[in-house]
């Protein structure tokens, strides 16, 4: 690679690790603007109804979202809440039928039935395969379109 292309791989890398780094930041400032764009439109459109004030539109506005997340939370959050702690009780038990399930299984196969690898051996044999797949994967990505010129490419 020129000097150039190594000065330029570098400000990339650069640039996405300050990326990474103001990540939390950036999610707050789109769902701040996604926020205030909702609502807008809600404050337009009791503006459309006829409500002349727009600080009056704003406060129904917001009066209605409070309104709605708080019907989302009452209706919603604690069947969640309770799937979810009977999800996390459930899991043990069925992590022990799994292993149980397995053990037996094992003892079923016959002794001249080959033994099982690994997860090390698995993940030795697997590589070369994924390595195929990611390959072949960018290798697609990046096939010339015939609908552009080679002057452009």
């Amino acid at each position: 690679m020129k000097f150039g292309q190594w000065v330029g791989f570098i400000v990339f890398l650069v640039s996405l690790y300050v990326l990474w780094e103001v990540r939390q930041l950036l999610l707050l400032l789109f769902t701040a603007v996604v926020l205030a764009t909702a609502l807008n439109r809600g404050i337009i459109f009791l503006q459309r109804l006829g409500v002349k004030n727009r600080n009056a539109a704003f406060v129904c506005t917001i009066l209605a979202a409070l309104l709605i997340a708080t019907i989302f939370g009452l209706l919603i959050v604690p069947p969640f809440v309770e799937q979810f702690q009977e999800l996390v009780a459930i899991v043990p038990k069925v992590w022990e039928q799994i292993r149980l399930n397995l053990t037996e299984l094992e003892g079923r196969l016959p002794s001249n039935f080959p033994t099982l690898p690994t997860l090390s051996e698995l993940i030795v044999q697997l590589q070369p395969l994924g390595t195929e797949v990611l390959t072949r994967f960018f290798s697609f990505l990046t096939l010339r379109s015939p609908f552009y010129c080679s002057c452009c490419w």
